[in-house]
């Protein structure tokens, strides 16, 4: 057999080791059932998130983003573990946000959606600035229609729905009495890295996002 010395050099490769294991272990998925649902809010998103950007400001009742890099990662969080999901899950992700963020004259476009770490399944949400001329979500990548509408408040609220295996995903507003907007997703997830609900940052580095909370379920 081979006797290993610790050196002070892999004493050092050692201590590097531990230190990512206990990250590792410190993630943890949300306590989602099948068919459960789950708040992501100020109080116990750093308990979830395997990864929040400098730029957060998590505050009592919201979770703020000031202006940063653009197209950069903001938030993510761990939804289901490596083989959790099967053929017919569904995702659903709704979230609430500031309003008065999405007034004309200012630029406040998000990303968000899924991920397993390479893949994305996302939808741009725009805010009433950007309605004249796009949709008021649609999928950042993929094959969709840029239905347009006629309402133009921001209701503050937006539903996403999710089919990963089956590279599907919708978005839904409350204008012109119920928007929906469907997208096909080119690439495939894979699902036995696990999925993550993924927030990113559109590309303008001056916008900024405050967001109330995010409601995942699962069926």
């Amino acid at each position: 057999f081979a006797l290993h010395i610790l050196t002070e050099s892999n004493m050092g490769k050692l201590s590097a080791l531990v230190v990512l294991l206990a990250v590792a272990a410190s993630v943890q998925c949300l306590p989602l059932s099948k068919h459960g649902s789950f708040f992501i809010t100020p109080d116990n998103v750093r308990t979830y998130a395997s990864y929040i950007d400098d730029s957060a400001d998590i505050q009592d009742r919201s979770i703020y983003f000031s202006s940063g890099t653009a197209s950069e990662k903001l938030l993510e969080v761990p939804l289901a573990g490596p083989g959790e999901l099967d053929y017919n899950s569904v995702i659903k992700i709704t979230f609430a946000f500031d309003p008065d963020q999405a007034t004309a004259g200012t630029d406040h476009d998000i990303i968000i959606g899924i991920t397993d770490g390479t893949v994305q399944y996302t939808f741009l949400t725009v805010d009433t600035g950007n309605l004249n001329g796009l949709a008021p979500c649609y999928p950042a990548s993929g094959v969709h229609e840029n239905n347009r509408i006629t309402e133009r408040n921001v209701p503050g609220q937006v539903t996403l729905m999710f089919q990963p295996f089956h590279k599907y995903g919708a978005c839904y507003t409350a204008q012109d009495g119920g928007y929906v907007n469907v997208g096909r997703f080119n690439e495939e997830l894979d699902t036995s890295k696990g999925v993550s609900l993924l927030v990113n940052r559109d590309d303008d580095a001056g916008e900024t996002y405050r967001y109330y909370y995010f409601l995942i379920e699962t069926m």
